[in-house]
């Protein structure tokens, strides 16, 4: 029904990842009328943070390491992954603190987990912010157990703000983070290598630096001006609107 109606009513169907739009053609939608625009960012203003107020809020010096999560605390995210990493590495690292920005059904599940695993002095969930950009400005290891995503803007936003991106190789992610280039990755639900991957990054300095400066050039690639030209060229090929000075139509 939906691919028929697709193709009566609608000049375009647009997703946000090229999973998406494979999806959107599996169903059946003509090829020609799918179209892939990436979700956006403004890299300058997540960059521009200031940690001093989240690392004040939590009491912890400048160099304590600090590993945030800034997405929604719900299943898809797997947060109690984070959770068992975090706690298998925390006597290596005595000083480090797990930080979940954000609220979802599963903050009881992670707080009676870090209970469980004896570390709930050291895990903190600070609720729903607007302050996102101190966060990541704050962040020693930016960590993100998901199962699935389309195309997570959380993960652009920790790229731009330069920091060392720990997540899976799960749909979505694999459109923008590359194991070793931008980020560590591994696999869905493999908690023992997130666990390696996260021990090596609080470890090493030099590939943290490495990371963030490769993830910040990956972020500038999916800038707010590079989707509304996109999305422009979408409009003019369906011939709704005069095409923009400079985009093909």
């Amino acid at each position: 029904f939906w691919a028929r109606a697709a193709a009566r009513q609608m000049h375009a169907v647009v997703s946000p990842s090229k999973h998406g739009s494979a999806f959107q053609r599996a169903c059946g939608v003509p090829d020609d009328i799918v179209a892939t625009v990436s979700n956006a960012i403004d890299p300058t203003a997540v960059s521009s943070g200031d940690a001093t107020g989240p690392r004040g809020e939590l009491g912890v010096g400048p160099s304590d390491e600090l590993i945030v999560f800034t997405s929604r605390i719900d299943s898809q995210k797997r947060p109690v992954e984070a959770v068992q990493m975090f706690a298998a590495v925390a006597d290596e690292f005595p000083n480090a603190r797990l930080v979940f920005v954000g609220t979802g059904d599963q903050m009881t599940p992670v707080a009676d987990t870090a209970a469980r695993l004896g570390v709930a002095d050291r895990v903190h969930l600070v609720g729903f912010r607007t302050d996102i950009a101190d966060w990541l400005a704050a962040t020693t290891v930016w960590i993100l157990p998901t199962e699935r995503e389309n195309f997570s803007v959380a993960v652009l936003e920790a790229l731009a703000a330069g920091c060392p991106v720990l997540s899976t190789t799960c749909r979505g992610n694999d459109e923008v983070l590359v194991d070793r280039e931008n980020s560590l990755t591994f696999e869905v639900g493999d908690v023992e290598a997130g666990t390696t991957a996260l021990r090596e990054l609080l470890s090493d300095p030099e590939l943290r630096a490495s990371l963030s400066e490769r993830g910040v050039a990956t972020a500038q690639h999916f800038g707010v001006e590079r989707m509304v030209e996109e999305y422009f060229e979408v409009y003019s090929r369906a011939g709704t609107l005069e095409p923009m000075p400079g985009v093909t139509s």
